[in-house]
């Protein structure tokens, strides 16, 4: 077991410094196709097609599952190395890749892109598309004056607002269906 931790740990670091060709380092139980780490969620679950985006995986291993394997993430046919950050998490960047939906999972390193987990996908999206949904905001911006900062402030205003109605009503002793909101609206009707 030390033997085949050690030569994952050298196939681990020659992926990491971009070399493609690494020894197989799974171990003959994990030859067939079997589920062994659950996805329970990953995000972003997009990126542009230049990619570089940090893809966390949150997840748990199933029982059977040899601890200090090397994990990577596999984007469409792309393996890349992933980095446990904590029991249940994954950190990977996701690779350049022409804009569409491909299959995302995990795999071991030196698995041949065999999965281990379940299959979900990502998707890629063309460079422009993020970038007029950014140009689209930056317009609403400047022609109304309000920027993110002043959005931020006014949910929290609300939220607040929220907060001191319910204590309010709570302390009328009755649900206070009747009661209004207090503060934090404009007052005037027509």
């Amino acid at each position: 077991a030390a033997q085949l931790r050690a030569a994952a740990a050298t196939a681990h670091a020659r992926a990491s410094r971009g070399h493609h060709r690494s020894p197989p380092v799974v171990p003959a139980n994990l030859s067939g196709a079997q589920i062994l780490w659950e996805i329970v969620d990953f995000s972003p679950e997009w990126d542009g097609e230049s990619g570089g985006a940090k893809v966390l995986v949150s997840g748990s291993p199933r029982p059977g599952w040899p601890e200090g394997m090397y994990l990577c993430c596999v984007f469409g046919n792309v393996e890349v190395p992933a980095e446990q950050i904590s029991p249940g998490t994954l950190r990977c960047r996701a690779p350049p890749h022409a804009p569409g939906r491909v299959p995302f999972y995990i795999s071991c390193l030196g698995s041949g892109k065999r999965p281990v987990s379940d299959i979900r996908t990502f998707e890629y999206r063309e460079a422009g598309a993020s970038n007029a949904r950014d140009r689209r905001a930056a317009e609403v911006r400047l022609a109304t004056g309000v920027t993110e900062r002043d959005f931020q402030l006014r949910l929290v205003h609300l939220l607040i607002g929220a907060d001191r109605s319910s204590v309010k009503s709570e302390g009328r002793g009755g649900g206070g269906s009747s009661a209004s909101p207090g503060g934090g609206g404009s007052g005037g009707g027509s």
